[in-house]
């Protein structure tokens, strides 16, 4: 039989902090994901493509039949999706000092995702293919 296994490849290693862009997507991402540890909620964690693929040569019991990666498009709207995430963890953290600095955090962020270009191109899905092995 066939397995399908698709993927989200983590934002820091194909977004370049140094561009201004990508740094207001991964500071998004960020905000929203150490705001949920913090408040003592599961965090959600993006697994590397070769990492997939490292235990998949591991297993033994299959092989890759085809893998390919497909660009993605974020826009406002996305990235606004994001913004309210983080903002519902910030509200959780139960200190009250640093939720108030986490929703400030949040509240310069989401100014300026608003004041941005509206799209942003660099996250990367992948699609993996894989066969067992008789």
């Amino acid at each position: 039989g066939y397995l399908l296994i698709s993927g989200l490849e983590p934002y820091e290693m194909v977004l370049d902090r140094g561009n201004d862009d990508d740094r207001l997507v991964l500071d998004i991402e960020a905000i929203g994901e150490s705001a949920a540890f913090v408040a003592g909620e599961s965090t959600y964690r993006e697994i590397p493509e070769t990492w997939v693929l490292r235990q998949i040569g591991r297993l033994g019991k299959f092989r890759v039949v085809d893998s390919q990666q497909f660009d993605m498009r974020l826009t406002v709207r996305s990235l606004m999706k994001q913004i309210s995430y983080a903002k519902d963890m910030a509200r959780k953290i139960r200190d009250a000092d640093l939720r108030k600095g986490y929703l400030t955090r949040v509240a310069t962020l989401e100014r300026e995702l608003k004041s941005s270009a509206g799209e942003f191109w660099g996250g990367r899905n992948y699609a993996i293919v894989v066969q067992r092995v008789k």
